[in-house]
């Protein structure tokens, strides 16, 4: 800056202060790690993007609506690529917010795209399916054979067992005997030696919980959180 300038605004800015119109507050700033410098809004608006991953570009291709409920499968060769799949699979389900499966899909199931992909080097396939499918439905995941029943892994996030994960079946090997969300929350607090009741999310979060995302099989394959009653 010019001196003459900086003179001036320190000049103005004195008579804000002399008149009591100066205060001190708290504000988020937009800030450059780069420059180490918060930046005005014109300079944090040059370059502003709007992200897109690729389900969503699928979703556009195919013409879809929000609403439209659908299924997503992921599949890779790769096992390091199907590693970091799994292991940020309930990031990806929340984000999209429709069941995802790390699985092919079987032949005849109702396709709404396909889609072939390179990602770090690695090939991945991306299809969504029309409606809600379980793990079941689909051919075996990819990396090891299909499960012989439904199931959902629970994760305790508080109290003496946190850290600690179990899998509870949602039916029997037969596909009978399907449980109620009711009688999954009784399992979890056994299984972890709970007194008190326990409440079940879909996210590390709570922003929601298991029971909004309707039948626990929609779930099936997945991982939920829990959260003891204090």
């Amino acid at each position: 800056m010019y001196p003459w300038f900086m003179e001036s605004v320190w000049w103005v800015f004195k008579q804000l202060y002399d008149k009591g119109l100066v205060y001190r507050g708290v504000k988020v700033m937009p800030y450059s790690t780069a420059c180490s410098t918060p930046l005005s809004n014109f300079e944090a608006g040059q370059n502003y993007k709007e992200v897109c991953n690729r389900i969503q570009r699928l979703r556009k291709e195919a013409k879809l609506q929000p609403a439209d409920a659908i299924s997503v499968c992921l599949h890779t060769p790769d096992d390091k690529l199907l590693a970091v799949i799994q292991k940020h699979l309930d990031m990806i389900a929340a984000n999209v917010k429709q069941p995802v499966l790390v699985a092919k899909p079987a032949a005849g199931m109702d396709v709404v795209v396909h889609k072939e992909m390179e990602l770090k080097k690695s090939q991945l396939s991306i299809t969504l399916l029309r409606g809600h499918v379980s793990s079941k439905q689909v051919s075996a995941p990819s990396g090891g054979p299909a499960p012989f029943c439904q199931f959902v892994n629970v994760e305790m996030c508080a109290g003496a067992k946190q850290g600690e994960v179990a899998t509870v079946l949602l039916e029997n090997p037969r596909g009978h005997g399907v449980l109620e969300w009711a009688h999954v929350h009784e399992l979890v607090r056994r299984i972890f030696a709970c007194s008190g009741r326990v409440h079940l999310y879909t996210d590390r979060e709570r922003r929601s919980s298991v029971e909004a995302g309707g039948s626990p099989l929609l779930l099936s394959g997945s991982c939920v959180f829990c959260f003891p009653s204090q």
